[in-house]
């Protein structure tokens, strides 16, 4: 099947209504951007005021009750896009809702088209909501604390929601739009400054709009020439009218005007002089060139500058854990406002419109959410992958499945439209995680049925091949090998390290089983040196390639999702910060000078409290697979805390992604985890590795971090020697690092390129 990438797309857009709304505006600008681009693009919903602007724009409605959760109109709804969807084919499914999402997820099993969710707003949440939830293949979100949500309370994986933009048409949002006629209409006087508020009018959202019409006598005795408009319709219309009404009968004129629900928000916001309201309303005002002071439900900014744009970012322009509205601070902001010059109140005006074009555009929506289209491979679900990998996944190390997402980014680099299919635990979570087919790694028919529709066996990455943690293990990953060997299929040891291999028997299977396979890259030169060692044919050896870790090639999460974790956290300075990331391991303690694991972790917690006061550094906890990290790491975090009278962050559940782009604005990595210290190495930031096992020292040394000490055998002073000589010779350090770095890459690109040859 031919990619999305380059190709115009039929879309279909499923939302519950089309009246005024931020969510409903943002899919009709996003929508009208998208047929611009070239896209055919299909809205059901139950209809609304929107609808004709969709129609003008070439753009297809199709009416369905998607509003409700009344039962007969959810079948009805079901059956409705059943239809539409079998009969039309579309690309992609975007649904921006939770009803049109529930339903078009229960439709997506059955009619495996791609799919995409966006949330745009943060709902209160029970267990059924949170059992029946669908946020799609991928999720998009349209601010960073969105995205937050849906990962804290429905466990979307981090790397499958992006974050956009509610984007603004600025040709309809300008302040040049002849507002005359609206003027006439609402029977203005002349030369008065106007307030302009908009937001729909329920219980929900108009708070700010109550407190306005309290303060409007106040605002009116003070500011003589000025008068209010209301923009804006709902459930509690009724309620904010009378309090207006109340207000103009203390005044003694018509201040307050209240207008309803309209469509041509663009002329109210331009006809205003300052703007009031919050979300997508803002942007709009802002588009208009017009100074706004964000207040609603949620919290409080107040007037938007520099000093509180980040946190109006950060919060989608909602205010979402802000402080909450008041009167006395919207009198305050909205008085401070009217006092300035017009050519202040201009300028302000001017630098909120700069803003909207390089930021917040409705083309850059369009091209945010097209990537994420774009990204959603077409595949036939019912068949299996050209290629089967077998690997640790799905178990929770963030390490081993972020080598199985960087063989498939990697192997999609080169031919989006290869098929893959994976043997995981999990296998359905592992699918929706990664966009490929998963079977049960256990489930010996699925495995059968999956060599038997396979063109390759890809064995990697990680160290599959020993017993150091277990005798099982080894059996079972040359077990999968054996039998795609006698089902003659092609296999390929991807990428991995070899040993620990205790007894002459397991390094005899070792070896038959590296005989029988088609290439076999290796992921440091320490496992070339063991097969050697071992005895391996000296053919065989002659054409093994040494590679690279596949993970060293993920690319760090945006710097926008970097700042929004460290301000979560209450990290203010992360270069100040070094990451520490430790693990249990069950034979710490061998030989007579072995640290048992108390004092593992008092030595540990001595080092890091003695790090933090001697450089002035903070410890920021990272654990990497939480069900053998975390009890580790809090404990010696409890430890450290005592010892420097301080709080240290602890940052759990996060993607690989991420701690590369967290890592890459630390000092150094201090590191248990072999992965951790492979992301330190693809974030170009000096690593110092806690050694527990041959192949932490052996990537330390293929990556040019030579820094390391003996997990077993722990000195405070060494670690501190280690982060001292760090601090003075980082520049040079991380300026080796990342030109190792960039040479392992290219070593890894050449192993997927390899996976093509093969087939």
């Amino acid at each position: 099947m031919p990619s999305q990438k380059g190709r115009n797309m039929k879309i279909l857009m499923t939302l519950m209504g089309l009246d005024i709304g931020g969510a409903e505006t943002h899919v009709l600008e996003l929508s009208r951007a998208l047929r611009e681009m070239g896209h055919e693009i299909t809205v059901s919903s139950n209809g609304g005021v929107y609808v004709k602007e969709l129609e003008d724009a070439g753009i297809r409605h199709v009416r369905l009750p998607l509003h409700t959760k009344n039962p007969f109109a959810v079948i009805k709804s079901y059956f409705g896009l059943r239809k539409l969807i079998k009969r039309e084919k579309f690309d992609i499914v975007h649904a921006h809702a939770r009803i049109p999402a529930f339903i078009c997820g229960l439709l997506h099993r059955s009619l495996h088209f791609r799919y995409v969710c966006s949330a745009h707003w943060v709902f209160e949440i029970n267990a059924l909501w949170k059992k029946i939830a669908d946020w799609g293949e991928k999720t998009i979100a349209v601010s960073e604390d969105i995205k937050q949500y849906v990962i804290d309370n429905y466990g979307v994986f981090p790397d499958n929601v992006s974050v956009t933009i509610n984007g603004v048409d600025m040709k309809k949002f300008s302040k040049d739009i002849d507002t005359s006629a609206l003027a006439a209409e609402l029977s203005l006087p002349e030369k008065r400054r106007t307030l302009v508020y908009v937001s729909r009018m329920d219980t929900d959202r108009s708070a700010a709009a109550r407190m306005l019409c309290e303060i409007a006598p106040q605002l009116k005795r003070k500011y003589g020439d000025l008068q209010m408009i209301i923009v804006g319709g709902g459930d509690d219309f009724n309620y904010v009218s009378g309090l207006a009404e109340k207000a103009n009968g203390e005044i003694g004129e018509k201040f307050v005007y209240m207008t309803g629900a309209r469509t041509d928000i663009n002329r109210f916001i331009a006809l205003g002089d300052i703007f009031v309201g919050v979300s997508r309303a803002v942007l709009e005002a802002m588009s208009a060139s017009k100074p706004v002071v964000i207040a609603g439900n949620e919290g409080y900014i107040g007037l938007l500058g520099k000093d509180n744009m980040d946190i109006a970012v950060a919060t989608n322009f909602c205010c979402r854990g802000c402080e909450e509205t008041s009167k006395s601070l919207l009198l305050r902001d909205v008085s401070a406002l009217l006092d300035l010059e017009k050519d202040k109140i201009d300028a302000i005006g001017e630098e909120n419109r700069r803003i909207i074009k390089e930021s917040y555009s409705a083309m850059r929506m369009a091209k945010d959410c097209l990537s994420v289209y774009e990204s959603l491979y077409p595949y036939d679900y019912k068949k299996h992958g050209d290629i089967v990998f077998s690997g640790y996944y799905g178990f929770g190390n963030m390490g081993d499945d972020s080598l199985l997402c960087s063989i498939i980014e990697n192997l999609r680099a080169i031919d989006p439209d290869v098929r893959i299919t994976a043997l995981t635990k999990n296998p359905r979570k592992m699918q929706r995680k990664y966009g490929v087919k998963c079977v049960g790694r256990f489930n010996i028919f699925a495995v059968l049925y999956a060599l038997r529709h396979a063109k390759l066996l890809i064995s990697g990455g990680g160290s599959l091949f020993q017993n150091n943690t277990s005798a099982k293990s080894l059996e079972y990953y040359l077990g999968i090998v054996k039998i795609a060997k006698l089902m003659g299929l092609p296999c390929m040891v991807y990428a991995n390290g070899i040993g620990p291999l205790y007894g002459k028997r397991s390094h005899e299977k070792v070896k038959k089983v590296l005989r029988s396979v088609d290439f076999i890259s290796l992921r440091e030169p320490s496992s070339f040196d063991f097969l050697s060692e071992i005895g391996l044919d000296a053919e065989i050896l002659e054409k093994i390639k040494i590679s690279a870790d596949p993970a060293l090639t993920l690319k760090p999460c945006s710097d926008a999702r970097c700042d929004y974790i460290l301000e979560k956290s209450g990290i203010e300075h992360p270069e100040r910060c070094f990451a520490v990331s430790l693990r249990e391991w069950h034979d710490l303690k061998t030989g007579e000078d072995a640290v048992s694991r108390d004092e593992f972790i008092f030595r540990m917690a001595s080092a890091t409290a003695k790090i933090s006061n001697s450089l002035g550094l903070v410890p920021v906890f990272i654990p990497v697979q939480k069900s053998y990290d975390d009890n580790i790491c809090l404990e010696v975090k409890a430890e450290t805390e005592k010892l420097i009278e301080r709080e240290c962050p602890f940052l759990r559940g996060l993607s690989a992604r991420e701690v590369i782009g967290l890592a890459k604005k630390m000092s150094f990595v201090l590191g248990m985890r072999l992965h951790m210290l492979i992301y330190a190495s693809a974030a170009g930031v000096p690593a110092i590795g806690l050694s527990y096992d041959p192949k932490v020292d052996a990537f330390l040394e293929y990556a040019s971090q030579p820094l390391a000490v003996d997990a077993s055998r722990l000195e405070v002073d060494e670690l501190l020697s280690l982060a001292e000589k760090i601090c003075r010779e980082r520049d040079a350090l991380c300026e080796n690092i990342e030109k190792r770095a960039d040479e392992l890459r290219a070593l890894s690109v050449l192993d997927a390129k390899t996976v093509f040859e093969l087939l």
